[in-house]
């Protein structure tokens, strides 16, 4: 049988907002145990996502399924085939790995690439033939888990919603417009991106 395994992960920021996963590579595992995975495909618990040594990625090889780059809207696709009568695809383990980011300081081989762990889920597989089965996942990493992510990482992110505060048109959101974000220095101000 062939299996087909997409979608998407993201950050939740304020407000409602959220942003795509990238760059990192979604492993997917099978896993082991027989009970019930303890997350919704779209939910991954704040409790749940820790980190894992790189010991402990390599005694679960033998369970990986396949692997995927995150492209830069946090789209993942695997793909994979099961022979084995022990095959276990109703729960899958989703394994982030994160590699070095350049706004670290210091030599890269100082920051080793990192493993989070974000959960067990029961993807809902659709037959699509006699020997295919094909599941999409929209991932959501709970604020509390991201924001520690980014924090590790020595990561700043501003966001937020720009909107129209005139009388008539309070709460609308004001689409395409720049916004500049700058450290305000006593001697000058540093521009610290803008979107």
């Amino acid at each position: 049988m062939n299996f087909h395994f997409s979608g998407n992960i993201s950050g939740q920021l304020d407000h409602g907002l959220s942003q795509a996963i990238f760059p990192g590579t979604l492993r997917v595992y099978q896993s082991t145990e027989k009970r019930k995975a303890q997350l919704n495909i779209t939910e991954i618990q704040a409790d749940s996502v820790h980190q894992l040594n790189a010991q402990q990625v390599e005694n679960a090889a033998k369970n990986l399924l396949g692997t995927a780059e995150l492209d830069e809207k946090g789209h993942f696709e695997i793909k994979f085939s099961g022979q084995s009568p022990n095959y276990n695809v109703e729960q899958l383990l989703l394994v982030l790995e994160i590699p070095y980011l350049t706004p670290m300081e210091g030599p890269e081989k100082k920051h080793p690439t990192h493993y989070l762990y974000l959960g067990t889920v029961n993807p809902d597989w659709e037959n699509m033939s006699e020997e295919f089965f094909q599941a999409e996942a929209q991932i959501l990493i709970p604020e509390s888990s991201y924001c520690k992510i980014l924090k590790h990482f020595d990561l700043w992110l501003i966001a937020g919603i720009l909107r129209n505060c005139q009388q008539d048109n309070k709460g609308v959101v004001l689409p395409n417009y720049t916004v500049r974000a700058m450290d305000d220095d006593v001697l000058t101000d540093d521009k610290l991106g803008e979107t």
